[in-house]
C-alpha cells in the first residue's frame, strides 16, 4: 500500500469515528468500512429505537451500559421485538445513545450477549440504504468516469460526466486500482478475489466485458496499462516476505494470462509511470526502465511520502516526510523544490499542472512550483481530473470541483460509498449497454428483508 493510500485510510478512519461518536472518539481507531460490505459478509445488525438506558456503574465494577432497543429491522440475525445491547463505557470506543434515539449498529456476540462499539455504529438511514437494490444502469451515454469497488456481483461502475450510471462491470472480486489504457477505450483493473487471490483484468469500456485476466502476486498494489488494447500491463508492489523483513520492489509484465518479472530490487516504495517504475531506496528516488531494466538516480531525499509521475512522462513530483515537495524534470534532470506541509494527496491535471490537496484546500501548482490557484475542496476524498473539473467522493456524494469558477457541487448520489478508486476517462467511448443492475450477495439479499422473531 502506498503512502497516499495509507494516509487516505487514516483520514477516513478518523472521519468515521468523529461522525459516529462522542468526545472519546479521538482515542478510538476505526477502519472506515462500507455497511454494504459488512452486510454482504453476513455481519448481524439492528435498526431500531432506544427505549431504555442503564448507565455503567464503576463502583460494583460494571463496565457496560445497557441499552434496550425496540427492533424495527434485524439484518442477518433473528431478534425479538426488543434486544438488549451492551456498550463498554470505559473503553476508548465508548458511545452514548439517548432514549428515544433511532439507531443503527452492527452487533457482536460476547459471552452470550449482544454488544457493539463506536466502530460498529452506523445510522438507521445508512443501514436501510445499504440493503436497497442497486439501480438499473441507464445504458446510453459517454463514459467519463470509472468507479471501482465491490457492488454485489459487479465491481465497476461506468459513469457519464453528470454521474449517471451508464453500466456496470460485472465479475467477482473487489477492484482497488484502475488504469486507463492510452486512448480511453480499454481499462485495466487490479482486484482481490477473496483473501488469497489477486488478479488483473482488462475490460473493454465500450461493452464493459472482460477481455483477459491474469493472477499476480498478492502484494501487488500498482498497475499501469502500456498500450491502447491492454495487451501489455505492468503490475508491481513491495514484497516484505524475506528474512529479515526488508522491502523488495517487484514489477511484472502481464500479457494475457501470464506474467513475467522485469524488476526485482530492494526498495521501500514503488509507483508506476509511463515506461518506468519509480522507487524510493536508500535515500534516493530511482527511475527503472521497464523495457531494459536500466536505472538512474533522480533525486536524493529522505523518506518519500508521495511519488507522483505525470501521465505525459515529463515530470515527477515527490514529497518527503520533511514537508518539502520536489519536482524533477525527467528529460533534463533539473530539480525544483518548495515547502508544502500538510499535503496529503496529489494529482496531475495535465503535463504542466499539479493539484495538491493541502489540509482542507486544493492548490494548483505549475512546473515551477508556483501556486496558480487555491480552491475549497474539503470533504471529497480522491481526485479524478476530467476536462475542466476534478471529481471526488464524499460518502455517497459524487462531488465536482469546477476549476474555472472554483465552485463545488454534488454531481450525483451513488448507491454505494465503498468506492476504492475513482478515475477520469479522457476520450471515453459512447456506449449502448444493457440496463442491468447488480444482484446483492446472498447474505445481503436476505438482510434486505426484515428478519424478526415473533
Amino acid at each position: 500500500m502506498t503512502a497516499r493510500r495509507l494516509l487516505l485510510v487514516a483520514l477516513l478512519a478518523l472521519a468515521a469515528c468523529a461522525v459516529a461518536g462522542t468526545g472519546e472518539a479521538s482515542a478510538c481507531s476505526c477502519a472506515d468500512s462500507d455497511p454494504r460490505d459488512r452486510i454482504e459478509e453476513g455481519m448481524p445488525a439492528v435498526i431500531g429505537r432506544v427505549v431504555s438506558h442503564q448507565p455503567a456503574d464503576p463502583i460494583p465494577q460494571e463496565r457496560y451500559s445497557r441499552y434496550v432497543v425496540r427492533v424495527e429491522r434485524a439484518l442477518n440475525v433473528r431478534l425479538g421485538r426488543k434486544v438488549e445491547v451492551l456498550g463498554d463505557q470505559f473503553s476508548s470506543c465508548a458511545f452514548d445513545w439517548k432514549v428515544g434515539q433511532r439507531v443503527g449498529a452492527f452487533l457482536h456476540r460476547t459471552r452470550g450477549r449482544w454488544t457493539t462499539s463506536l466502530c460498529s455504529l452506523s445510522t438507521a438511514a445508512e443501514l436501510e440504504r445499504a440493503t436497497r437494490p442497486y439501480p438499473r444502469a441507464v445504458g446510453r451515454g459517454r463514459v467519463a468516469l470509472l468507479a471501482g469497488g465491490n457492488f454485489g456481483d459487479a465491481r465497476l461502475m461506468a459513469l457519464d460526466s453528470t454521474g449517471r450510471i451508464l453500466g456496470y462491470g460485472f465479475g467477482q472480486g473487489a477492484v482497488r486500482r484502475i488504469s486507463i489504457c492510452p486512448g480511453g477505450q480499454v481499462a485495466a483493473e487490479l482486484l482481490d478475489r477473496g483473501r488469497r487471490r489477486t488478479l488483473v483484468a482488462v475490460r473493454s469500456l465500450e461493452s464493459l466485458e472482460v477481455v483477459s485476466t491474469a493472477d499476480v502476486p498478492r502484494h501487488t498494489t500498482e498497475l499501469a496499462c502500456a498500450d491502447p488494447a491492454g495487451a501489455t500491463l505492468y503490475a508491481g508492489g513491495i514484497d516484505y516476505g524475506g528474512r529479515p523483513a526488508r522491502g523488495r520492489a517487484e514489477v511484472h509484465r502481464v500479457t494475457g494470462a501470464t506474467h513475467t518479472r522485469v524488476v526485482s530490487r530492494p526498495a521501500e516504495q514503488l509507483v508506476l509511470g509511463p515506461g518506468a517504475a519509480y522507487l524510493w531506496s536508500g535515500g534516493r528516488i530511482l527511475a527503472v526502465a521497464l523495457g531494459d531494466g536500466s536505472e538512474r538516480t533522480l533525486v536524493r531525499m529522505g523518506q518519500a511520502h508521495h511519488i507522483v509521475p505525470s501521465p505525459s512522462g515529463g515530470h515527477l513530483a515527490a514529497q518527503g516526510l520533511d514537508g518539502r515537495l520536489r519536482l524533477v524534470d525527467l528529460a533534463g534532470g533539473a530539480v525544483r523544490s518548495r515547502e508544502l506541509r500538510d499535503a496529503w494527496a496529489f494529482a496531475w491535471l495535465g503535463p504542466d499542472r499539479l493539484l495538491a490537496r493541502v489540509g482542507e484546500a486544493a492548490v494548483v501548482l505549475d512546473v515551477s512550483l508556483r501556486r496558480q490557484r487555491r480552491y475549497e475542496f474539503a470533504r471529497a476524498f480522491g481526485q479524478a481530473p476530467l476536462e475542466d473539473g476534478v471529481f471526488g467522493m464524499d460518502r455517497y456524494r459524487l462531488v465536482r470541483l469546477d476549476l474555472e469558477s472554483g465552485q463545488t457541487r454534488t454531481a450525483a448520489r451513488l448507491p454505494d460509498r465503498g468506492i476504492a478508486e475513482l478515475v477520469g476517462v479522457a476520450g471515453g467511448p459512447e456506449v449502448d449497454l444493457p440496463r442491468r443492475a447488480p444482484r446483492l450477495a446472498p447474505a445481503a439479499a436476505q438482510a434486505a428483508r426484515p428478519i424478526c422473531a415473533r
